[in-house]
Protein backbone atom coordinates (compact mmCIF):
# COMPACT_ATOMS: atom_id res chain seq x y z
CA UNK A 1 0.00 0.00 0.00
CA UNK A 2 1.70 3.36 -1.07
CA UNK A 3 2.22 5.99 1.72
CA UNK A 4 -0.25 9.08 2.35
CA UNK A 5 2.25 11.53 0.56
CA UNK A 6 2.66 9.21 -2.38
CA UNK A 7 0.34 8.86 -5.28
CA UNK A 8 -1.12 5.67 -6.44
CA UNK A 9 0.64 4.21 -9.50
CA UNK A 10 -2.52 2.81 -11.51
CA UNK A 11 -3.99 6.46 -10.94
CA UNK A 12 -0.84 8.14 -12.28
CA UNK A 13 -0.77 5.80 -15.05
CA UNK A 14 -4.83 6.11 -15.45
CA UNK A 15 -4.10 9.94 -16.17
CA UNK A 16 -1.52 9.00 -18.21
CA UNK A 17 -3.26 7.15 -20.71
CA UNK A 18 -6.15 9.68 -20.09
CA UNK A 19 -4.09 13.01 -21.24
CA UNK A 20 -2.65 10.99 -24.24
CA UNK A 21 -6.36 9.62 -25.46
CA UNK A 22 -6.01 6.16 -24.77
CA UNK A 23 -9.13 4.16 -24.34
CA UNK A 24 -8.96 2.30 -20.91
CA UNK A 25 -9.83 -1.32 -20.39
CA UNK A 26 -10.57 -1.43 -16.57
CA UNK A 27 -9.75 -4.82 -16.95
CA UNK A 28 -6.38 -4.69 -18.08
CA UNK A 29 -3.56 -5.56 -15.63
CA UNK A 30 -0.95 -2.46 -14.37
CA UNK A 31 1.77 -4.09 -16.70
CA UNK A 32 -0.79 -4.17 -19.95
CA UNK A 33 -1.46 -0.87 -19.32
CA UNK A 34 2.11 -0.16 -18.66
CA UNK A 35 3.11 -0.91 -22.34
CA UNK A 36 -0.12 0.28 -23.82
CA UNK A 37 1.16 3.85 -22.58
CA UNK A 38 4.82 3.27 -23.57
CA UNK A 39 3.37 1.93 -27.14
CA UNK A 40 1.48 5.28 -27.75
CA UNK A 41 4.68 7.13 -26.23
CA UNK A 42 6.40 5.59 -29.22
CA UNK A 43 4.35 6.05 -31.72
CA UNK A 44 3.60 9.78 -30.90
CA UNK A 45 7.55 9.73 -30.60
CA UNK A 46 7.90 8.28 -34.23
CA UNK A 47 5.23 10.70 -35.83
CA UNK A 48 7.16 13.80 -34.50
CA UNK A 49 10.64 12.74 -35.64
CA UNK A 50 8.77 12.02 -39.36
CA UNK A 51 6.71 15.40 -39.26
CA UNK A 52 10.11 17.40 -38.01
CA UNK A 53 11.81 15.28 -41.10
CA UNK A 54 9.02 16.29 -43.73
CA UNK A 55 8.87 20.38 -42.62
CA UNK A 56 12.50 20.62 -42.18
CA UNK A 57 13.43 23.46 -45.33
CA UNK A 58 16.31 25.84 -43.26
CA UNK A 59 19.59 24.67 -43.18
CA UNK A 60 21.45 25.08 -40.40
CA UNK A 61 24.93 24.67 -39.20
CA UNK A 62 25.32 23.33 -35.47
CA UNK A 63 27.30 24.95 -32.47
CA UNK A 64 26.31 22.51 -29.92
CA UNK A 65 24.49 19.31 -30.02
CA UNK A 66 21.04 19.34 -30.40
CA UNK A 67 18.12 16.77 -29.92
CA UNK A 68 14.74 17.83 -31.86
CA UNK A 69 13.15 14.84 -30.63
CA UNK A 70 13.76 12.03 -28.58
CA UNK A 71 14.46 10.09 -32.28
CA UNK A 72 16.75 12.82 -33.62
CA UNK A 73 20.47 13.58 -32.63
CA UNK A 74 22.24 16.00 -34.10
CA UNK A 75 26.23 16.68 -32.93
CA UNK A 76 28.06 19.75 -32.83
CA UNK A 77 29.60 20.80 -36.16
CA UNK A 78 26.66 18.83 -38.23
CA UNK A 79 24.92 20.91 -41.03
CA UNK A 80 21.59 19.97 -41.07
CA UNK A 81 18.44 20.36 -42.42
CA UNK A 82 15.14 21.78 -39.50
CA UNK A 83 11.90 23.40 -39.34
CA UNK A 84 12.47 27.12 -39.90
CA UNK A 85 10.82 27.85 -36.41
CA UNK A 86 13.00 25.40 -34.79
CA UNK A 87 16.04 26.88 -37.15
CA UNK A 88 14.90 30.40 -35.03
CA UNK A 89 15.23 29.31 -31.71
CA UNK A 90 18.41 27.34 -32.25
CA UNK A 91 19.92 31.00 -33.49
CA UNK A 92 18.33 32.61 -30.34
CA UNK A 93 19.51 30.26 -27.97
CA UNK A 94 23.07 30.19 -29.46
CA UNK A 95 22.94 26.37 -30.88
CA UNK A 96 23.31 27.19 -34.68
CA UNK A 97 23.94 29.94 -36.79
CA UNK A 98 22.51 29.70 -40.72
CA UNK A 99 24.21 27.64 -43.34
CA UNK A 100 24.12 26.44 -46.85
CA UNK A 101 23.03 23.38 -48.22
CA UNK A 102 26.19 20.69 -48.05
CA UNK A 103 27.55 20.14 -51.42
Amino acid sequence: MPRKDQLDPRDVMMEQARVMGLKVDQRWSDETLSEKIAGHTETLAEKEAENIRKNSDTWVLLKKGAFPTSRIKYLAGETVQVPKDMARRWYEAGVAIPADAPE
